[in-house]
């Protein structure tokens, strides 16, 4: 036998994401919408979206976009 948790409820909480599957779901389309912007267009977004669509960018290997 192997520890699991403390209780039922701890049990349930480490087997169910914290996201339910509506808000994965629009993550994914919330990063849709910039592979149809150019490069001019994704240098006009605030500095905050910017800044998460570089972040996105990051993980693909891909540069970042600057001012």
């Amino acid at each position: 036998m192997e520890y699991v948790a403390d209780n039922l409820n701890d049990l349930l909480n480490k087997l169910y994401d914290d996201k339910d599957e509506e808000e994965k779901e629009w993550e994914n389309r919330e990063i849709l919408w910039e592979i149809f912007m150019t490069e001019e267009q994704l240098k006009e977004l605030d500095d905050n979206e910017l800044k998460k669509v570089n972040q996105r960018r990051a993980k693909n290997n891909l540069l970042p976009i600057i001012k």
